[in-house]
């Protein structure tokens, strides 16, 4: 690197003028969003590469640039982490308040507007130490701007404000393009360092950087950490008995001997059982999974009906899993289900040439929001509602799992009706990468928002005599 003077040559580029482009288009696509897969990580990331590169050529003019080069390098390296994090389900997995929302969008607009302050004192820096005047009234306005983004933001300013503020956006960036071009007649009392191809390399790694990071985190962070273990073959020894009556009862025997030994016990006095079976096959892998859900009816010691359902699936032959699944359980109010739940259970297996291996659900709970998707259902946010999360191996045979709960009905002579949706995930890449649980609760259909995740609903009921 050297300082060289360049003379005016205006049919010629040089690298000042390439430094106050680079840093226009910074400041340009910085700004603009697009909430669209990887676009919302590519205009930002190339932006801040723009602004470190147009910065460092200027650092030897004042410390203001200096300053500049810091912060958006500070921008870019922060983007370049979010950009990494979000590629992994854990922010998934935090509940973003919208007081800690408010203090991330604070940081960056501080960083934004300290970045905007310094490029423009040091411009100005520049036009004092030889005497020239030019307005550079549009830094100032980008810097309201950006005060005015972060107070809209705080309220929550509709549609209207919004439509403003991005018209007001394009008039400020107008304006600053027609003021930087006129700090093009400086190029010839100019002092910078010329880099040459080391932009290029800069930009390079960086880019590769981002992406081996990213794909790392596709690989070990896009899925819930599992405790699975061998499962006991003589786990069932001491309920077949109990197993025999509930075969003669149509109890399915493929989800039967899925179930563990405390749900087998728990539906010993079936008085009947009752259940619906589907089968479906899954378009990107061709791999079918049955979908298995029963009903049983069981009485207390007072004569009084209660229920344990169970919602079963299976997959045939060796499957490819990616990322998170969820189990939805929802129960319709309109037909009697008492919101009084007991005993969620369930659990997850799968089979390695000759073991069976098993695990709970990452997460097995009683939501209190829920949302109900699909044309089968009305589609409306309730509370009350099972969700169970969970991964599998990247590759396994024949897995398989179930979601058991116990219910009341809140009056006779009404159906007792439980559905099961089912979210699984078929494909690794996404971004940001969410849960399918995030999927099902924020977005309803998750099939819309992503395209990486199909969705599976089933139901069983039963009406007493």
């Amino acid at each position: 690197m050297k300082n060289v003077v360049v003379e005016k040559d205006e049919k010629i580029k040089t690298p000042f003028t390439k430094a106050l482009n680079k840093i226009y288009l910074g400041l340009f696509f910085s700004t603009l969003v697009f909430n669209l897969s990887y676009i919302q990580i590519i205009l930002p990331f190339f932006a801040y590469i723009s602004l470190v590169l147009g910065t460092r050529t200027l650092v030897n003019q004042n410390n203001n640039f200096k300053k500049a080069y810091i912060i958006s390098s500070i921008q870019l390296f922060l983007l370049m982490f979010v950009s990494i994090y979000n590629s992994t389900i854990t922010h998934a997995l935090i509940d973003y308040s919208f007081e800690l929302n408010a203090v991330i969008i604070f940081i960056k607009t501080v960083l934004t507007i300290l970045l905007i302050k310094n490029l423009h004192q040091g411009l100005y820096k520049i036009q004092d130490n030889h005497d020239i005047k030019t307005k550079l009234n549009s830094f100032v306005s980008l810097i309201i701007w950006y005060i005015l983004f972060f107070i809209f933001a705080l309220v929550r300013a509709g549609t209207f404000i919004g439509i403003a503020m991005i018209i007001a956006y394009i008039f400020v960036i107008a304006k600053m393009h027609s003021e930087i071009k006129l700090l093009y007649e400086f190029d010839g009392f100019i002092k910078y360092k010329e880099y040459k191809n080391s932009n290029i390399i800069f930009t390079l790694i960086m880019t590769v950087v981002l992406i081996i990071c990213m794909s790392l985190a596709y690989a070990f962070g896009n899925s819930y950490p599992m405790n699975w273990s061998a499962l006991d073959k003589n786990e069932h020894d001491k309920v077949q008995d109990i197993k025999a009556e509930l075969l003669k009862k149509d109890f399915p025997e493929m989800v039967l001997n899925d179930l563990d030994v405390e749900d087998i016990k728990s539906i010993e006095n079936a008085v009947d059982v009752f259940y619906n079976t589907s089968e479906y096959i899954m378009l990107d892998d061709k791999n079918t999974i049955t979908l298995s859900d029963i009903i049983v009816k069981l009485q207390n010691e007072k004569g009084r009906e209660f229920y344990k359902v169970f919602h079963h699936f299976s997959y045939e032959g060796d499957v490819k899993s990616f990322g998170t699944n969820c189990i939805q359980v929802l129960w319709d109010y309109e037909h009697g289900v008492s919101s009084l739940l007991l005993n969620p259970n369930g659990r997850l297996l799968y089979d390695d040439e000759k073991t069976t291996y098993t695990a709970n659900f990452y997460s097995l709970y009683q939501s209190d929001t829920r949302r109900v998707w699909g044309d089968d259902i009305i589609s409306e946010t309730r509370t009350d509602g099972i969700l169970a999360n969970y991964s599998l191996p990247r590759l396994s045979t024949h897995p398989r799992g179930y979601v058991s709960y116990t219910a009341h009905r809140e009056s006779d002579n009404r159906n007792i009706i439980s559905h099961s949706i089912y979210v699984l995930q078929k494909s690794l890449f996404q971004y940001p990468a969410i849960t399918a649980e995030e999927g099902i609760t924020k977005y309803g259909d998750v099939t819309s928002y992503s395209g990486v995740f199909d969705m599976i609903y089933s139901h069983v009921f039963t009406r007493t005599k």
